[in-house]
């Protein structure tokens, strides 16, 4: 089974070319599909919507992530996951579209021992989210991140607008965004930044990740192993610089298990702002 990955977009339309050259049985965005210096609000505004139709007319095979450019516009009771691009001019046009479309997007999947988000784990924030959780163990991570997120969205009402702005640990910001405040080293799934682990034996054994995020200094999808060779890391951030760049293309175990993927409206079947 193959896996087509698109790294962060930020405007760039070049997925059309991706989906159309290399042979795939799922598609998975990785997030940040607006927010470019380069492109307006309202091609940024297009680029969506065709992502957005793009996956309604391939339902379960096509896998949205949200980045930290696009939690932003879910909500707007969301004052602490601010990314500062073009909220201001933006939000107006961009949180519609998000709103009306909430139930095709989602914070991770997860292919047996391959986790996909937008910015990756690290072992150290991961060891403290299973101790949050008081568990020793976690038997699929995207399932366990996407509810988090469903649960935070749910408190995003007028009602509860005080509860929404606690922040849940997996839209934890790391030092390296902060100005002295931050939530914890490293960062969480959407806000993790891989330059301050230098030798990447800070990720979690035994599980393979693919992100984005990072930009990749080589303009190429990059690839980063543990010391043991338990785990690997693949960052795909090299779109929005290199639009030209090769995707990353994984071969799985079609009877790996699998994680839901989004697409129905009734798992989002409740009210929020």
């Amino acid at each position: 089974m193959k896996l087509l990955v698109i790294g962060d977009l930020h405007g760039n339309r070049n997925w059309k070319n991706l989906v159309k050259e290399y042979k795939h049985d799922f598609v998975v965005f990785v997030g940040d599909y607006t927010d470019s210096y380069k492109t307006t609000i309202k091609e940024d505004m297009d680029n969506l919507m065709e992502i957005i139709e793009y996956k309604k007319a391939n339902k379960g095979s096509v896998v949205l992530l949200l980045g930290n450019h696009d939690l932003q516009y879910v909500t707007k009771y969301n004052s602490y996951h601010i990314c500062t691009r073009e909220l201001d001019r933006a939000f107006p046009n961009l949180y519609p579209i998000y709103k009306e479309n909430i139930h095709l997007f989602q914070l991770a999947w997860q292919v047996g021992n391959t986790l996909f988000t937008h910015a990756g784990v690290h072992k150290e924030w991961l060891d403290n989210y299973k101790k949050l959780k008081g568990v020793d163990a976690i038997d699929n991570y995207a399932d366990s991140f996407n509810n988090d997120y469903v649960n935070w969205l749910k408190r995003c009402t007028a009602e509860h607008q005080s509860q929404s702005q606690r922040k849940p640990n997996v839209f934890y910001v790391g030092r390296s965004r902060t100005n002295g405040s931050f939530d914890c080293l490293v960062g969480g799934p959407v806000w993790f930044d891989n330059r301050h682990v230098y030798d990447f034996n800070g990720l979690p054994e035994n599980l393979n990740q693919v992100a984005g995020h990072n930009r990749t200094t080589s303009g190429q999808v990059e690839v980063y192993t543990t010391s043991t060779g338990s785990s690997t890391y693949w960052c795909t951030d090299c779109l929005s610089s290199n639009p030209e760049s090769t995707p990353l293309v994984l071969n799985v175990d079609p009877r790996s298990p699998r994680s839901k993927v989004y697409y129905k409206k009734e798992n989002f079947d409740f009210e929020f702002f």
